[in-house]
């Protein structure tokens, strides 16, 4: 009996974690902001991105900002593929300053690649994105107006997927930007998207960077949020505007998701605010629980859990049903709606393994394995 009231209490908490979090969501500003005079340098680390890198290149071309105030920084993180000859060609006839380079051999890694281009960086601000990704021709405009931030986290989405495993993924990653976004509004910041991250490079500098943290694989964007969130006086924003937001490809298999997901789920073994973080363990803590009753209504199906178990999934289905369908139209994918049934079944159990096997197995990302994500 003790059980069923365990599953009941833990669904309260859910229940209460979202509401927080759907809170937070509509309370970020999403009003034009003032035009920006700020001078950007834009960065891009990248490593065997050949099939993606003119897509992106293209569309920062594009950009409605003045050219004067922004320059564009390549860094190869040692390809082994046609993608340093592509880069420069496509470079070749940039209006905005460029920069194109190479790391040293000694230095691996997307974070001691941005940590070169930001050495190199000519600018005051600096602007991330990655190599397969596309942005609006409004995006650095967009990025650059928020005046009193320090640090501005912006939104990302998947390309659009045509197949139910794309759509299931890309749910699950909409709530992951969602997440984030609100944790900023709450003063709670402990997730964003290393796609899509504004930042003052002077404060990079004063938080200085990525020391202590070089060696973890992933993190480029946590811990440095980390990093800025424990100091007074800066200010961290989520840029809530659809110029803002930066598309990029989803993983194309079962294998690269799990990697994928591996990968960012090593940071939290580094991330002190994400381990402490309130709604996140209310979360994580209903899955386990939810996860536990139905291994016990499996091998053991008592009545009473059974019931309940059909009662709680079925109240979390529609909570989570009003919560998409309130987020989904800023990323212009209310269509996925639809499939929010199938991911709440699937999301705990996946959760569940992901957070196992980031302790105990090595990850594998572009050619190369990472004991430390």
């Amino acid at each position: 009996m003790i059980l069923p009231i365990i599953l009941v209490m833990s669904l309260l908490l859910y229940m209460w974690a979202m509401d927080q979090i759907s809170k937070a969501w509509r309370q970020i500003p999403d009003a034009e902001r003032s035009q920006s005079d700020k001078t950007v340098s834009v960065l891009v680390v990248y490593r065997n991105e050949e099939l993606y890198l003119k897509d992106l290149i293209e569309s920062l071309r594009n950009q409605e900002y003045p050219y004067n105030l922004v320059e564009y920084i390549f860094i190869d993180d040692h390809s082994d593929d046609d993608s340093f000859s592509l880069v420069e060609a496509l470079l070749s006839d940039f209006k905005s300053d460029v920069q194109h380079v190479k790391l040293e051999p000694e230095c691996v890694g997307k974070k001691n690649g941005l940590q070169a281009g930001i050495e190199l960086a000519k600018n005051d601000w600096i602007l991330t994105t990655d190599a397969d990704c596309t942005v609006s021709k409004n995006w650095v405009k967009s990025m650059s107006s928020m005046n009193q931030a320090s640090f501005v986290s912006g939104p990302v989405k998947f390309r659009n997927a045509n197949n139910l495993w794309g759509k299931l993924v890309d749910l699950d990653f909409v709530s992951m930007i969602v997440l984030g976004g609100s944790l900023i509004q709450k003063r709670t910041p402990v997730l964003a998207n290393g796609a899509n991250m504004f930042y003052n490079k002077q404060v990079f500098k004063d938080v200085k960077g990525y020391n202590g943290n070089i060696d973890v694989a992933s993190g480029d964007d946590v811990f440095l949020l980390e990093k800025i969130a424990s100091n007074e006086g800066y200010h961290i924003h989520f840029n809530k505007n659809v110029d803002a937001i930066v598309s990029t490809r989803m993983v194309n298999n079962v294998f690269d998701f799990i990697q994928q997901r591996i990968r960012w789920a090593k940071k939290t073994q580094y991330s002190g605010s994400t381990r402490s973080n309130t709604l996140l363990r209310t979360l994580l803590g209903f899955y386990f629980v939810l996860i536990f009753c139905f291994i016990t209504v499996f091998f053991s199906a008592t009545p009473y859990l059974i019931w309940t178990l059909c009662s709680v999934m079925l109240i979390k289905i529609l909570v989570d049903l009003q919560f998409f369908k309130s987020v989904l139209p800023f990323f212009g994918k209310s269509n996925l709606l639809p499939f929010v049934v199938i991911v709440d079944f699937l999301h705990p159990f996946y959760m569940t393994i992901i957070a196992f096997l980031s302790w105990v197995t090595p990850v594998s990302w572009k050619k190369r394995k990472y004991k430390n994500g």
